[in-house]
């Protein structure tokens, strides 16, 4: 069989996705048989998970699926269309350069030859991000539709080159190559011209995201853009990138969302739907409670709410409107403005990444998620006793024998939040130990004693689980960088002092503070807004006297009523390519519960014991 180059990247990934798994899994099957880790097993986790960062990456771009937000309204007129590519290819092959080439520096300059990662040494690890970086670069010539497109690509590749030019004399004086005058006349060249330019090309930068430029290119090279304004080279995103891919909870990220998709791709959804109609379906509204709850469910684990409308969609779709009796409207309203709850439950993914930017215990960040996620599911329950009422729509009575056979048939996967929660409340696991303990239960689960996920199938999940993996790994990695800038240049300090000038009262802070989350989470994924966002507001919190966790669910709810807010909201465009709907249809149909999840946020923001009262200490 003639071997294919473009799936080695699949593979090792697959390797990685294995390593990343067994290492703290084994190290805590022997603490619980010995009382004791392994010695130096668990500093192997960051390294497996940089590795992984910049495999999962290239998988991510080869399959086109890098998190963007591109308004697509050239699609039809050829000269647009070239005109906002050539655009959009320009900023991602002068960025992606920028990457390379100092990631390269990186690996020189800041890695010693003698370092050491277990029994390799460092560099091997971070040679791993090069040729990422190369790859990356290839597949964004590989997808260009026109030749002028291939012109300004590869002029856009010698301007790179030329902007991280800092980076290159790092490289050449860690490896003692003698220069002449006339590369110190370039450098004085470069020093005269590109602290000027830098702000322009940031500028087109935020243009092309709306072009549809990927987001972890406009975060990483705004960083590196902004930082060359002050004369310092992109081997920056390298550094604070790696720096963050070694935070404790970051590689549980990776593992939730592959036991995420695993559950995805069994019938674990149709079971779960037949518990919650037996257990609810006598309860006027209860069909509509049950969906909330499956929705909420899969989101919590897989880290993203488009998954769960992609996934779980057409089947929820159905069963609310052949069991809940809801119009197809009302069931397209509630699929799409569901799916974000699950941000707030433990172990959510969001939550994890908050506590490592805010350096607050994550264990109370998911105590206090419990009651805002308890208040938006009793919110959309609310709806649906109320529809079902007006709309005299009939119940199933309730039958004991029914429930537990279908409780019976979906115990494996209703005892799954169980076995997170005792690993972890109970501190017998880390919150990296737990997720891989999550992926082993799974895998058990559904692969090998219910068998309803194929070793082929298996391949393909990683493969999805891994696009999205690298989406989101390399969106923290570079957003590292621009956060650093953030601190660095005293933004926070500035908008605090800026606010706390104009705006006196907390509750007026309060209401300004949901209307800007808004309006972020419209325009950003949740995992950039986190990098980004939360850096500037938490001095601002603590300003104005509001609890850091009572902060994060603020935070958190409002990031999720993004996803579903018009016009722009991402859950919005899923959800209309999903069920095949124009865009103003998934307006009307979503608008009622924006509403109602509005309320919601604003009881959360104005009322702190919602987040604080399952909170110890």
């Amino acid at each position: 069989m003639k071997l294919r180059f473009d799936r080695i990247p699949l593979g090792l990934g697959v390797i990685l996705f294995v390593l990343l798994v067994s290492i703290p899994f084994v190290d805590m099957v022997f603490r619980f048989l010995t009382g004791g880790s392994i010695p130096g097993l668990y500093g192997y986790i960051p390294l497996v998970l940089l590795t992984l960062t910049a495999i999962a990456a290239v998988i991510t771009s080869k399959r086109k699926e890098h998190l963007s937000m591109g308004l697509e309204f050239h699609g039809r007129i050829p000269i647009v269309r070239e005109l906002t590519e050539a655009v959009r290819g320009f900023m991602e092959v002068i960025i992606t350069v920028l990457f390379l080439v100092g990631s390269i520096s990186f690996i020189y300059v800041a890695v010693g030859a003698e370092e050491m990662g277990g029994f390799l040494p460092m560099r091997f690890y971070t040679w791993f991000l090069p040729p990422a970086f190369l790859l990356v670069l290839f597949y964004w010539f590989k997808r260009f539709e026109y030749r002028s497109t291939w012109v300004v690509g590869g002029v856009a590749v010698g301007i790179g080159i030329f902007l991280a030019l800092p980076a290159i004399t790092n490289l050449l004086y860690a490896a003692e190559v003698p220069l002449g005058d006339g590369y110190f006349v370039l450098e004085d060249f470069w020093y005269q011209l590109v602290p000027g330019v830098a702000p322009f090309l940031v500028v087109i930068l935020i243009v092309s995201v709306f072009l549809g430029t990927p987001i972890f290119i406009a975060l990483g090279g705004t960083a590196v853009l902004l930082f060359a304004k002050d004369w310092m080279g992109p081997e920056i995103i390298a550094l604070e990138g790696i720096s963050m891919l070694r935070d404790t909870s970051v590689p549980a990220i990776a593992l939730f969302t592959l036991a995420g998709y695993l559950l995805s791709e069994s019938k674990a959804g149709k079971r779960l739907v037949l518990v919650f109609k037996s257990l609810f379906g006598w309860v006027p509204g209860g069909m509509v409670l049950a969906a909330v709850l499956v929705s909420a469910f899969f989101t919590t684990f897989t880290g993203a709410s488009g998954v769960t409308i992609l996934a779980l969609g057409g089947l929820l779709h159905i069963i609310l409107q052949r069991s809940g009796r809801l119009t197809p409207e009302a069931s397209l309203g509630v699929i799409t403005s569901s799916s974000n709850i699950g941000l707030l439950f433990p172990p959510s993914l969001a939550i994890i990444l908050y506590a490592s930017i805010s350096q607050i215990p994550v264990n109370q960040l998911f105590a206090a998620g419990v009651g805002p996620g308890l208040v938006f599911i009793a919110a959309m329950a609310g709806y649906g006793v109320v529809y079902s009422i007006k709309h005299k729509v009939p119940i199933d009575s309730f039958k004991w024998r029914r429930a537990l056979q279908a409780i019976r048939l979906s115990l494996w996967e209703l005892a799954l939040p169980v076995v997170i929660i005792a690993l972890y409340f109970s501190g017998l696991a880390t919150l990296v130990e737990t997720s891989a303990a999550a992926v082993v239960y799974v895998f058990i689960v559904e692969v090998l004693i219910r068998k309803e996920i194929e070793w082929k199938l298996l391949v393909k999940t990683a493969e999805r689980s891994l696009s999205i993996i690298g989406g989101v790994l390399i969106i923290l990695m570079v957003a590292r960088g621009l956060s650093s800038y953030i601190v660095d240049a005293g933004i926070p300090q500035m908008l605090t002092s800026w606010v706390t000038g104009a705006v006196k009262s907390p509750l007026v802070f309060l209401l300004l503070l949901n209307l800007a989350l808004l309006i972020v989470g419209c325009f950003m994924d949740l995992f950039s807004a986190i990098f980004v966002v939360v850096p500037l507001i938490l001095p601002l919190g603590a300003e104005f006297g509001i609890a850091p966790i009572h902060l994060g669910m603020i935070f958190l709810a409002n990031l999720g009523l993004g996803f579903i807010t018009p016009p722009v909201g991402l859950n919005l465009f899923l959800a209309s390519y999903r069920f095949e709907q124009r865009l103003s249809h998934v307006y009307k149909s979503v608008m009622p519960f924006f509403i109602i999840q509005l309320g919601v946020v604003l009881l959360i923001t104005y009322v702190p014991w919602f987040s604080l009262a399952l909170v110890s200490g």
